[in-house]
């Protein structure tokens, strides 16, 4: 069932958030992808109550030390493995 934007602004504004930390995820991924070479092979999962863990091959070159700023930020539920 599809939603009309301006029928509850809270709604619309908390819509609005979770895209873009969808958004900034997305960009996280892209970054350790470029930094391991891993390209689509690299990718968030879920395991149990965890989510956005960074799954990568066993047999990918050595990890660089890579940390978000901010590592809350990437906290919230969503399960992604095709972005990019």
């Amino acid at each position: 069932m599809s939603r009309l934007q301006g029928v509850d602004a809270d709604y619309d504004a908390a819509e609005a958030a979770v895209e873009a930390k969808e958004g900034d995820l997305n960009d996280h991924l892209k970054e350790v992808r470029r930094a391991i070479g891993g390209g689509r092979e690299v990718c968030y999962v879920s395991v149990n109550k965890d989510s956005h863990l960074i799954e990568v091959p066993q047999q990918s070159p050595p990890l660089p030390s890579i940390h978000p700023q901010e590592p809350s930020q990437f906290s919230s539920s969503m399960l992604c493995c095709s972005g990019g």
